[in-house]
C-alpha cells in the first residue's frame, strides 16, 4: 500500500518554521491536522519547498505543479527523483517541481499537450483538480449528483460526482453548482484533500496499479481479450479457517449491447463452451453460483472503474476472488475420514474479454486464442461462472486434481 510518512515522526519545529515561511511569502497555505496522513503531508511539503523561491508563490491560486505536489505526497512516502532531460519542452531542469510533474506523468495523473508541454505554472481549475483527484486516489467515475451546472457531453462529467459526494466544496442547496472553470485558493485545496481522507481514509489501490489500469483501458481495441490459464490451491480441511467471504448479490443489470437479460446471456455461453467441450470428448461444465457472483462482480467492476486487467485495482488476483466467493466451502464443511479425504487440490481459472457483442462473438474470440481455449477445455474443470457487464464478459473456472 502507497501511503504518506507516519505521523508520529513530525518534527513540531519543522512545521512551525514552514508555516511562518508560507505567512511571509503567500497567502494561506494551512492543512488541517485532524489526521496523521495529513501532519505528515506538512513535513514533506515542508521539504520539498526549502529550496523554493519565495515570487514562485505570489499567485493566491494554486497551479499545476503544486496540485500534483501535494496530491503525490498524500500518496508516496517519497517522490522519486526523477529527471526531464528535455523531455518535455516547459520543465526546467532542477526546478524545485521537476520530479513532481514527471512522476505524474509516470502514474498518468496528468498528461502532456501536442506540444509536449505539462504546463506546471498555469493555475487550475475545480474541474481539471477533481480530475487529478479521481486519478491520484482511483475514485469511481460518474457518481450520481444534484449539480446544475454540468453538460452530459463535457469532458469533466464523469469526475464531477465524487466533489458531491464528498462535498469537497462549498455548495449551495437546493440547486447546487460545480462551478467547473473556478480557480482554486490553496486553502479550499487543503480542505478538499481532508475531506476526501475524512470520508475514505488512506487505503487506497498503489499508483502504479491504477496507472497501468488507465493505460490498458485506453487502448482502443475493438476485441480485447486476456487469460491467466489455470493456478492450483490445495485445501487441506480442519488445518484453517475459510477465506474470508465477499458480501454477494445478484446483478439485474440488463446488457447494453443486445437488450437481452444477463442470465439469458448465461445460459447462451454456457451452451457454447459445452459445444465445444463436447467436440473435444470431455464432460460439460456444470453453472456454480459462488464461481458466478465473482465473475459476476468482477465485470461489473471493471465496467464501472473503467479497467481492464487479471489485477483488480485493489491488487487482488482472480484466485482471490474465486475464494472470497466460498467456492470452497461445500468441502470445508466436509466431514472427512481419512487423511486422503482431507486434502483437496483445486485448479481454477479467468477468462476476460471486452468488446464483443455477443455470446457467439465472445466466446469464438476465446476459442481462437490458445490459452483461452486451453481453460475451456480443460479436463480438471467441472464448474464454470460468468459475469457480462456493459461489455465485459468474465469467465471463472473451478475443478479438483483430486
Amino acid at each position: 500500500m502507497e501511503s504518506g510518512a507516519n505521523g508520529s515522526a513530525i518534527d513540531k519545529n519543522a512545521v512551525l518554521s514552514y508555516n511562518k515561511t508560507l505567512a511571509r511569502n503567500t497567502p494561506t497555505f494551512r492543512f488541517i491536522t485532524a489526521v496523521p496522513c495529513v501532519l505528515a503531508l506538512l513535513l514533506l511539503l515542508a521539504l520539498a519547498f526549502s529550496q523554493s523561491r519565495a515570487s514562485e508563490f505570489e499567485t493566491p491560486y494554486v497551479t499545476r505543479a503544486e496540485a500534483t505536489m501535494v496530491l503525490l505526497l498524500t500518496r508516496l512516502p517519497a517522490v522519486p527523483a526523477l529527471k526531464n532531460n528535455g523531455r518535455f519542452a516547459d520543465i526546467q531542469s532542477g526546478a524545485w517541481y521537476e520530479p513532481y510533474m514527471l512522476a505524474a506523468e509516470r502514474f498518468r495523473i496528468v498528461q502532456a499537450d501536442p506540444l509536449r508541454r505539462l504546463r506546471p505554472n498555469q493555475t487550475i481549475n475545480r474541474a481539471e483538480f477533481v480530475k487529478m483527484m479521481t486519478y491520484t486516489f482511483g475514485l469511481p467515475q460518474y457518481v450520481v449528483h444534484r449539480y446544475t451546472d454540468i453538460p452530459s457531453d463535457s469532458w469533466y462529467a464523469s469526475f464531477a460526482g465524487i466533489a458531491y459526494a464528498y462535498q469537497l466544496f462549498p455548495r449551495s442547496e437546493p440547486s447546487p453548482k460545480f462551478e467547473p472553470g473556478k480557480f482554486l485558493t490553496h486553502k479550499e485545496v487543503s480542505n478538499a484533500i481532508q475531506k476526501l481522507l475524512n470520508a475514505r481514509g488512506t487505503n487506497f489501490p498503489p499508483l502504479t496499479v491504477l496507472s497501468d489500469a488507465r493505460h490498458a483501458a485506453a487502448v482502443p481495441k475493438p476485441y480485447l481479450t486476456i487469460s491467466n490459464l489455470q493456478d492450483e490451491v490445495t485445501i487441506i480441511h480442519g488445518t484453517g479457517t475459510a477465506p474470508a467471504r465477499a458480501p454477494v448479490s445478484e446483478f439485474r443489470i440488463l446488457d447494453l449491447f443486445t437488450g437481452l437479460r444477463i442470465s439469458d446471456l448465461r445460459t447462451e455461453v454456457l451452451t457454447l463452451v459445452n459445444e465445444q467441450r463436447a467436440k473435444a470428448g470431455l464432460l460439460p461444465l456444470q453453472a456454480n453460483i459462488n464461481l458466478q457472483n465473482s465473475a459476476q462482480h468482477y465485470a461489473e467492476d471493471m465496467a464501472q472503474k473503467n479497467f481492464f486487467s487479471h489485477v483488480g485495482l485493489a491488487g487482488e488476483t482472480f484466485r482471490k476472488r474465486i475464494e472470497a466467493s466460498g467456492y470452497y466451502d461445500r468441502f470445508l464443511r466436509a466431514t472427512c475420514t481419512t487423511a486422503k479425504d482431507c486434502r483437496r487440490t483445486y485448479a481454477l481459472a479467468e477468462n476476460l474479454a471486452r468488446g464483443q457483442k455477443k455470446a457467439a462473438d465472445v466466446v469464438a474470440a476465446w476459442m481462437a486464442s490458445t490459452e483461452h481455449r486451453k481453460a475451456i477445455l480443460h479436463p480438471f474443470f467441472t464448474d464454470i461462472g460468468i459475469g457480462i457487464s456493459s461489455g465485459y464478459w468474465v469467465q471463472h473456472f473451478g475443478g479438483t486434481k483430486n
